[in-house]
C-alpha cells in the first residue's frame, strides 16, 4: 500500500481527530506556560489512532506517522519563531540582556566590586544601598544587614549585586 493510499484509507472521523490533535500541539508550542492544549492534542491523536486502527500493525504505523508529523510541525514552528513570521509577533521577546545594556547606572560591573556604601534600609536579604550617591538594589550575602550599616560589594551576577557588611576594623578610610 502506498503512502497516499494509506492516508486515503482514513475515515473522516479519524482524520478530523488527527487534524485537531496536530493543531492543538502547535498551539501548545506557541502558548506560554503549561496548558491543556497539549493534553487535549494527545487525546485527539490517540482517538484518531484508535478509530482508524484495524490491527496493531496499523496502530504502530499511525503512531510513527503522527510522531513524524509532530516533529516536522515542531521544527517549522521553532524555525518560524526564530527567523520567520512568528518571530515578529508581540508575544515573542527578541531583546537580549547583556553586560553592556545592563550597566549599573553607567558604572561598569567590574568597577563596582569592592566598593563600599551604606544600606539605605534593612537588607533581609534584599533592599537598597547607596554607593557614591547612586542608589542600587542589592542582596545581602549572609545575614540580614541593618539600616545605615557600612557594606561592601562582594560580587555581581548579572543584574544582582551581592553585598556583605563591613566589620568596623576593616572599613576603608574616606
Amino acid at each position: 500500500m502506498s503512502f497516499a493510499g494509506y492516508i486515503m484509507s482514513w475515515s473522516t472521523e479519524s482524520a478530523v481527530c488527527l487534524l485537531i490533535g496536530l493543531i492543538l500541539f502547535v498551539v501548545e508550542f506557541i502558548v506560554p506556560g503549561f496548558s491543556g492544549f497539549g493534553i487535549a492534542g494527545a487525546a485527539f491523536l490517540i482517538a484518531a489512532v484508535v478509530i482508524h486502527a484495524v490491527s496493531p500493525l496499523y496502530a504502530v504505523i499511525s503512531c510513527v506517522l503522527i510522531l513524524l508529523l509532530l516533529f516536522l510541525s515542531a521544527m517549522i514552528v521553532f524555525r518560524s519563531l526564530k527567523r520567520g513570521k512568528l518571530s515578529r509577533l508581540p508575544l515573542i521577546l527578541n531583546e537580549k540582556l547583556d553586560a553592556d545594556s545592563a550597566s549599573l547606572s553607567g558604572m561598569g560591573a567590574k568597577d563596582m566590586k569592592g566598593r563600599e556604601g551604606v544600606s539605605v534600609n534593612l537588607l533581609r536579604p534584599s533592599g537598597n544601598a547607596e554607593f557614591d550617591g547612586v542608589r542600587l538594589d542589592v542582596i545581602a550575602s549572609g545575614e540580614f544587614i541593618e539600616k545605615g550599616k557600612r557594606i561592601r560589594i562582594e560580587r555581581i551576577e548579572g543584574s544582582r549585586i551581592f553585598v556583605r557588611e563591613v566589620p568596623e576594623e576593616n572599613r576603608k578610610v574616606q
